[in-house]
């Protein structure tokens, strides 16, 4: 019979602020860009609602809600929230400019 010698953990212990600390600092120009890309997407949609508008009003010669409006609708918002989404998405599992 054969005794085994006990082992010890890890002399280092990292918490969970520290990891989510390492993973910022790894981090910070990706989700500084995220902000970015998502306003630059939100504008562009704003510019999209406008021209609709646009079109809508001088072409269809229909009644419109007006830019503003038709950026808040509920179709949009789901645009923004989807699209949104897509931008972080895309931003955050981008492997390009990592070394």
């Amino acid at each position: 019979m054969e005794i085994k010698r006990a082992e010890l953990s890890s002399s280092t212990y990292r918490s969970p602020a520290q990891k989510i600390q390492e993973w910022l600092t790894d981090n910070s120009a990706r989700l500084v860009i995220c902000v970015i890309c998502v306003f630059l997407f939100l504008a562009l949609l704003y510019m999209l609602c406008g021209i609709s508008n646009f079109l809508m009003e001088n072409v269809g010669k229909q009644d419109t809600p007006g830019t503003l409006g038709l950026f808040q609708s509920p179709l949009t918002s789901l645009i923004k929230l989807i699209g949104s989404g897509v931008v972080v998405w895309y931003v955050l599992k981008n492997k390009s400019g990592m070394k």
